[in-house]
């Protein structure tokens, strides 16, 4: 029945033609339209990679790099701060941009 699994190209054939029927796999071959690219040529396997960097590191670096948001939940309202508290005081944020457009290393 997993007779498949002993043939590594038989089984890098399965993932890729499930990875295929993704949702991210449609999402992404979407926004790929009218620029020429066909479907053969957007790796399935990108998609799982972008899925597990997204997980293990879900910080935005490359689209924002001038910019950092922070939020702190704490388990009563704040006495005093300088961050920007919600209506409950429990949550604080801290926005900060910056001055000069150069990426953060």
């Amino acid at each position: 029945m997993l007779g498949f699994l002993s043939d590594p190209d038989k089984v890098k054939a399965s993932w890729e033609a499930y990875m295929r029927t993704t949702p991210e796999y449609k999402t992404r071959l979407d926004a790929t339209r009218g620029r020429n690219v066909q479907p053969g040529e957007l790796d399935p396997n990108s998609i799982i990679m972008e899925m597990l960097l997204g997980t293990l590191f879900p910080l935005d670096m490359v689209s924002r790099p001038d910019e950092l948001h922070l939020e702190l939940q704490l388990p009563s309202a704040a006495v005093q701060t300088n961050g920007q508290p919600d209506n409950t005081g429990t949550k604080l944020t801290w926005t900060r941009a910056s001055a000069r457009r150069r990426p953060c290393p």
